[in-house]
């Protein structure tokens, strides 16, 4: 059973109504105010049983996976519901050692697969190219 399926649950028994798509919601079912969001974010974060975060902490990390997933920029920016999208880009997405690893794979692979010619011929003199491509 998936967290939002049990979330479902949650809320039928809790509001004894239909779930609304919103995954906090009052105890009626209806949207939380504003000013009342981190209370009940931190209410659901020890129901949950899951490491406390702050909302900030948890918009950034969804904006870092969605950027993982190779989510287009503009589509991350509307879901984490910034104005600009390099405030998504720039502030809020973090680089992952995983991804950073990936970017070095992918570089080492690249760099094997170059064919690099063994001599040239200049004037006459053959010259071995491995000193042309010092790294």
């Amino acid at each position: 059973m998936t967290a939002l399926t049990r979330h479902r649950e949650l809320v039928r028994a809790e509001c004894d109504a239909e779930p609304t798509g919103l995954l906090f919601t009052t105890r009626t079912g209806q949207p939380v105010e504003p000013r009342n969001f981190n209370p009940c974010w931190d209410r659901q974060i020890k129901r949950a049983g899951v490491k406390q975060i702050t909302v900030h902490d948890a918009r950034r990390t969804c904006a870092t996976l969605l950027r993982d997933l190779n989510v287009y920029p503009r589509v991350a920016q509307q879901i984490v519901r910034h104005a600009q999208v390099s405030i998504t880009r720039e502030i809020y997405t973090e680089v992952t050692d995983e991804a950073t690893r990936d970017a070095l794979r992918r570089l080492a692979r690249r760099w094997s697969e170059r064919r690099q010619p063994t001599a040239a011929t200049a004037n006459g003199c053959t010259l071995p190219l491995t000193s042309l491509y010092a790294v």
